[in-house]
């Protein structure tokens, strides 16, 4: 299972916690990568990930799009929560995020 979470806030680091047999913490350095880079280090990520336990942290909507359930954090609490379609549908935070963050890409 893929967990993704997005802080409500813009000031969040990437990370990333895949679990083997012990967990790991990563810190992917994606903001520097051009697109395709960046595209192809979490194809990847997930391909490591396939079976397994994952939490991903971050306020990118394009990475956090593949997970299977996502969370909205919002003053340190959950304040939504389900995958990403549930989520546009709901016309929530995650939805108002979700669109400001695509409409600089129109």
């Amino acid at each position: 299972m893929r967990l993704a979470m997005i802080p409500a806030s813009s000031q969040c680091a990437s990370s990333a916690v895949v679990r083997k047999h012990a967990a790991s913490l990563r810190r992917p350095r994606t903001a520097a990568l051009d697109a395709k880079s960046e595209h192809e280090v979490f194809e990847r990520f997930a391909e490591l990930t396939k079976g397994k336990m994952a939490l991903l942290i971050s306020h990118r909507f394009s990475t956090v799009k593949m997970a299977d359930r996502i969370l909205v954090l919002e003053s340190g609490r959950i304040a939504e929560e389900g995958h990403h379609n549930e989520l546009l549908q709901s016309k929530g935070r995650y939805a108002e995020m979700f669109e400001l963050q695509a409409a600089s890409y129109r």
